[in-house]
């Protein structure tokens, strides 16, 4: 998963979910999977990121790649994807109902035609 936004226009924005498919020391070569631009091959630089949380006389600055490997996102970097499947746990935390309905906002229905239609369990019209 990419940290940072590097070129929204090619689709490479902070959440973007990503297959590597080569590496180098100093920059990746990875495929989209997310998002509008779908199986596109973009490559991924290692960034300078400045430590300010130490006082010296002098800076310091780290390189790396902006990625972090994931198996699992959690609620706030996944809002606005479209995703096949969720699993939902640690709702014991919450009251129930209020967990669900706030992560599971938008479910998409498959039709007999193929299509998927959308509903929208926080909005329920009740004229």
């Amino acid at each position: 998963m990419l940290l940072r936004n590097i070129s929204p226009s090619i689709g490479l924005c902070n959440g973007t979910r990503l297959i590597i498919t080569q590496l180098s020391s100093k920059v990746i070569q990875a495929q989209i999977i997310t998002g509008s631009n779908i199986g596109n091959q973009v490559f991924i630089p290692r960034i300078i990121f400045p430590i300010n949380e130490i006082r010296c006389p002098f800076t310091i600055k780290r390189r790396q790649f902006p990625l972090k490997p994931c198996y699992a996102m959690t609620i706030n970097k996944s809002q606005g994807q479209s995703l096949m499947a969720v699993s939902i746990e640690n709702i014991k935390k919450y009251n129930f109902y209020q967990s669900l309905r706030g992560r599971v906002c938008r479910v998409w229905i498959p039709t007999v035609n193929g299509q998927n239609s959308s509903y929208n369990c926080l909005f329920v019209d009740t004229t």
